[in-house]
């Protein structure tokens, strides 16, 4: 399921990747369709509370994806790649996994 690639109509881990070209080995985030979880959001039971961190802003050209919160730009999806760079440089890869029950 590590296809690379973002689909907006699929769901992601999003893991940090490490000055050494590694992955951390637990997910930072959840990326659930269009919307940006924190992974703590994530319960045992597979399901996800509160509501999201942030939205994909789709958009109609082969740019990144930015994530917003409001007005306020938490990041961007490099589509080819699939990796997710925070506004502080961090940067995460994606992950497709199953999507968590709503």
């Amino acid at each position: 399921m590590n296809a690379i690639g973002y689909y907006p109509d699929h769901c992601y881990q999003l893991r940090r990747l490490l000055g050494d070209g590694g992955l951390d080995p637990f997910p930072a985030f959840y990326l659930v369709e269009r919307d940006l979880y924190p992974v703590q959001q994530l319960m045992p039971n597979c399901r996800l509370h509160g509501d999201p961190l942030g939205r994909v802003q789709l958009n109609n050209r082969l740019e990144a994806y930015r994530i917003l919160a409001g007005a306020d730009e938490l990041g961007q999806i490099d589509l080819a790649s699939a990796v997710y760079t925070a506004a502080d440089g961090q940067r995460y890869q994606l992950q497709r996994v199953p999507c968590p029950h709503a």
